[in-house]
């Protein structure tokens, strides 16, 4: 019987001995193609029928006022169309802001979603792309201000400027006449207590 025992406990030591002796056999090559196995999620793949114009640089000079905005990767379609919504009304306030020279304002222009649409949307992408091993969606635009559009900012904040000004004579006349009023009100003051003096001058003389 303990012959026995032995018998399987030497089996049973052999096997695990194999076992162990096959994983240390293992390269760091072989770890290294389980790992690669799935990409990172960092790395993200574009499709070969991607337009080369989603990568052009900004243009806010001369007469061309230009930017291309790309979303994504989203999970879903809705997500990274969502994005892109946002993402153009950003281009749009920034590109206002560079017409007009504007030190920053815009909303003296904010055009809507459908007026992005209709007239400053030039070009626009829609597709799919891999981040590691899984589907995402990305939507792009190319938003340009054509002259016409360059010329509606332009008055729109020569209007700014016109209000402005008027505002800022609108206040100074006011603060004029109220010192006027405030320096009547003094002289008429000061006139009848010297009235009243020589009044009782006269009385007592």
């Amino acid at each position: 019987m303990s012959r026995m025992m032995r018998i399987a406990s030497a089996g049973l030591l052999l096997v695990a001995s194999t076992a162990w002796a096959d994983q240390s056999a293992e390269t760091p090559a072989d770890n290294q193609l389980k790992e690669l196995s799935v990409a990172p999620l960092d790395h993200i793949e574009y499709p070969e029928s991607r337009p080369e114009w989603l990568a052009d640089p900004p243009v806010t000079e001369g007469d061309v006022f230009r930017v291309v905005v790309v979303s994504g990767p989203c999970e879903t379609v809705e997500e990274s169309e969502d994005e892109l919504r946002v993402m153009q009304r950003a281009a749009a306030s920034t590109l206002v802001t560079e017409i007009a020279n504007s030190n920053g304002r815009f909303d003296f222009y904010s055009p809507s979603d459908e007026q992005i649409e209709r007239d400053l949307v030039k070009r626009r992408y829609a597709g799919e792309v891999m981040q590691g091993d899984q589907t995402r969606y990305e939507h792009a635009v190319e938003i340009e201000f054509s002259e016409a559009n360059q010329q509606q900012v332009r008055q729109a904040w020569r209007a700014v400027e016109v209000r402005d000004r008027l505002g800022e004579v609108g206040v100074l006349t006011f603060s004029g006449l109220t010192l006027l009023v405030c320096a009547s009100a003094v002289t008429g003051w000061v006139s009848r207590r010297a009235q009243r003096r020589e009044y009782r001058q006269g009385v007592a003389g």
